[in-house]
């Protein structure tokens, strides 16, 4: 009998990164910043987040050891509600940061439906974790009142990022999730470009030997403008562009709930500038140098409605990274 020669697989195993940043849309009338009401009835708002939970679940994923999915969120509101909800329904670990909170006192608050910040959520071997939060723009205070109950008090607008950071595959990494202010150029750039040299001062003081840094959310600036020319001057290349371009993630002519929200604003150069189609979302990522290769491609996310219902005003950006741990020499 002729024996077989049995042969063990020496092929190195495949990485897979995906990292989701995607503005979901806090629901309330940004033109009435005293009051922020719901700008669409419960029965809407209700189907629009259950199809947000089924769209998010309905993201590829993988159980494979080599595998771990990071997902951005912007606008969670209430955040003390829907960070652990989804959590729960996508069955990933969480971090949460709330940011515009107005004057609250446990559950009390003014304005009552306002309670809108960050969330990251995580799915994989990701070891050593830790989340920090730290505004990058406005004023407020929080503290703990007797009882563990919290205050918090914000009066004007805050805008912030949440950083997690962990060691997976033998390699550091740091995810910083941000909100930028917006607002037209003319007027909110000045105050965008504060927020962004606060936030690269925080990566230069916290993160500056990590191998893999990302910086992903809704910025509210397209690529060719000064907010996102810091980022790049500062070492970081941006990983959601498809053929070389921008990805338009506001687009009020084809996303009716885009269009609705941009007719809110009452001020018309606002309103021309939120008229517009935009890439105002961003994922940029700064690494060590490596002999991996890493392969990325990248997508939108809520393009089209989910259950007959338009996810956010934005749209997400999805970007997928793979490679092979390069060979010991």
């Amino acid at each position: 009998m002729e024996s077989k020669k049995t042969t063990h697989s020496t092929s190195r195993p495949t990485h897979r990164l995906r990292v989701l940043s995607f503005n979901t849309w806090h629901g309330l009338d940004h033109s009435r910043p005293l009051l922020m009401i719901p700008a669409e009835n419960p029965l809407r708002q209700y189907l629009r987040k259950k199809a947000l939970v089924s769209a998010l679940a309905a993201l590829p994923t993988t159980d494979e050891a080599h595998s771990l999915d990071v997902w951005m969120l912007q606008e969670l509101n209430p955040i003390s509600r829907s960070v652990p909800k989804l959590a729960k329904a996508l069955n990933m670990k969480s971090a949460a940061f709330p940011v515009n909170t107005g004057v609250r006192l446990g559950r009390l608050s003014y304005p009552i439906f306002m309670e809108e910040g960050l969330g990251t959520f995580w799915r994989g071997k990701l070891e050593n974790v830790k989340s920090e939060n730290q505004f990058l723009s406005g004023w407020g205070f929080g503290l703990k009142i007797p009882f563990g109950i919290p205050f918090d008090f914000q009066t004007a607008e805050r805008r912030g990022a949440l950083k997690l950071s962990g060691e997976w595959e033998g390699l550091k990494f740091s995810f910083f999730n941000l909100h930028l202010h917006s607002g037209p150029t003319e007027t909110s750039t000045a105050r965008r470009i504060q927020e962004i040299e606060k936030l690269l001062q925080w990566i230069n003081d916290s993160s500056r030997d990590d191998d893999a840094i990302f910086i992903a959310g809704d910025f509210n600036a397209a690529g060719e403008h000064e907010e996102v020319k810091k980022i790049l001057a500062a070492g970081f290349e941006s990983v959601s562009l498809k053929d070389g371009k921008d990805l338009p993630t506001w687009d009020p002519v084809k996303n009716s709930l885009c269009n609705e929200s941009a007719h809110m604003s009452r001020d018309a150069t606002w309103r021309e500038w939120d008229l517009s189609v935009k890439a105002l979302d961003h994922v940029f990522l700064r690494r060590k140098k490596s002999r991996a290769k890493w392969h990325i491609e990248v997508a939108l996310f809520g393009e089209r409605p989910t259950q007959g219902n338009w996810l956010s005003d934005h749209y997400g950006l999805l970007v997928d990274i793979s490679w092979r741990k390069a060979k010991a020499t």
